[in-house]
């Protein structure tokens, strides 16, 4: 994952699952984002910090900064900040067609699809139907 990359974050607010973003600085541990997302409105920057095992708990919802530490499957797999498609591999018939297939690329792509009333889609010989 480079500076500058197009990803999805998982939404530790629970308000939302994943959240378009923009990487702006990464480590081993953990990684600043910015979000991109439609929702919410306000800009929020996602920061990493070395002090990733602070349990404080009285960080303000308001404040517009989170810490977010990357949580990795065994197997050495990102599983919190996912590559995000570019706007033009975004919208496909078949997801089966997708450069990058998870989670958070489906959700997307049925979302768009059925924000333009395309509510049939393929992922493979599956058709979903919304």
């Amino acid at each position: 994952m480079d500076k500058g990359a197009r990803v999805w974050v998982a939404d530790s607010t629970d308000k939302r699952v994943w959240l378009a973003a923009r990487v702006l600085e990464v480590d081993a541990l953990a990684v600043a984002v910015e979000i991109e997302d439609e929702w919410p409105m306000e800009p929020v920057t996602y920061l990493k910090h070395y002090d990733l095992h602070d349990d404080r708990d009285d960080a303000d919802p308001a404040v517009l900064q989170r810490d977010v530490a990357l949580a990795y499957t065994v197997s050495g797999e990102c599983t919190n900040v996912l590559q995000r498609n570019m706007p033009r591999e975004q919208d496909q018939r078949d997801l089966v067609a997708l450069p990058h297939l998870h989670e958070a690329s489906i959700l997307n792509a049925l979302r768009l699809r059925y924000e333009r009333h395309a509510i049939y889609t393929h992922i493979g010989d599956i058709l979903i139907s919304d």
